[in-house]
This record gives structure tokens, sequence and C-alpha cells, in this order.
């Protein structure tokens, strides 16, 4: 429905605001309701989901300390607890670096709506978020995809449903003839 990129900033607010005000519960419900009551939608039919910003980093934010225990850093600035192993530690810390750079990329927020009312609503709840966050909603939400999208995801199941009938229907053996069949030929004990 909608998803909020930091490239689509109409406001004053970041990234970084909006994950810090809407992953408090209380915060996410308000906004929750603020938008139904704008779109007269049921209470409930509205969903937000805020990942913390930097839930992946923890590690990065680690102390550490080389023999030089005045001199004590975070991991993601590993390469400054040591002066003469600086150079062997900065591919470590250049890859921390990257990881929480990328994990910032691909940080998303996103609000929902029921199943009943999206294809009736997703666009008048867009509008609505953008005028309360002030950041356009992800383009890649608002086209919609070619009728032959549907068309391949519809054969695709037909595909799997088939296989999985097929494998259902297929006679497999029973206790009965199990044991039946294993036990041809079988003598017993002498």
């Amino acid at each position: 429905m909608y998803r909020l990129h930091d490239d689509l900033n109409d406001g004053e607010k970041t990234e970084e605001e909006i994950a810090e005000t809407y992953n408090l519960p209380e915060k996410r419900y308000d906004l929750e309701r603020k938008i139904e009551r704008i779109c007269d939608l049921p209470l409930g039919t509205v969903y937000i989901h805020c990942p913390i910003r930097n839930t992946s980093m923890k590690i990065a934010h680690a102390l550490v300390v080389g023999s030089d225990l005045s001199n004590v850093r975070h991991l993601r600035e590993v390469a400054s607890v040591y002066r003469e192993g600086s150079r062997e530690l900065a591919p470590y810390q250049d890859e921390i670096r990257a990881v929480e750079k990328m994990y910032s990329s691909i940080w998303r927020f996103h609000i929902y709506v029921d199943a009943a009312y999206a294809d009736a609503r997703k666009m008048l709840v867009a509008s609505a978020a953008k005028r309360i966050l002030h950041f356009s909603n992800d383009p890649l939400l608002t086209v919609k995809p070619p009728a032959s999208y549907f068309a391949i995801a519809l054969t695709v199941l037909k595909i799997v449903l088939c296989q999985r009938l097929i494998r259902l229907t297929k006679k497999q053996p029973t206790v009965r003839s199990f044991r039946a069949t294993s036990h041809k030929g079988h003598e017993g004990p002498s």
C-alpha cells in the first residue's frame, strides 16, 4: 500500500526520525487510527510495520580495546584501536561499515491495509500517509502490474496445484499391502 523511501522526502523529517518515532507502539497505533479516520476505514484496517533502524548492527557498537587499555572504540572503528595494526584491520572496519550502509539502504517503513479494503482505498491511504509523513509513496507500489503478470502467476499456480494433486492421488502402499509383500518368501526361524 505505502512504503516510505528516503529519496522521496518532501518534508522536515528524515527516515531516522520516522523510525525513531513510529518504532514506538503507541505512536504507530495513533498513526494507524488517524489514517483510518481520514480514509473512513474501520478500526484495525490499517497496520504499520516500522522496524528498528539499526537492528542488525548491534555488534558494530560492541566495544573493543587493544594493548592500550585507554583506547576503547566501537567495533565499527576497530582499525583505530591499534596504531601499527590499523592497516591490517582496515578491511574488517570497511566491511562492518559496508554492512551498516547496506542495512540502512534496505530499511523501509510500510503501511498495509486489510485486503477487503485494499483495492478501493490504497490510493487514499497513500495520499493520507504522504500528507502526514511528508514522504511520497514508493513509485514501485503505484504501478499496476501488466495483465500478462497475472496470467503468468495464474499459470504457475495451476502447475503447482496440478503437481500437488498428482502426488496426492498416486497410490501409496498401505500398511496391509506393505506387510504382505515384506513377508513373502520368509519362512521364519527353523
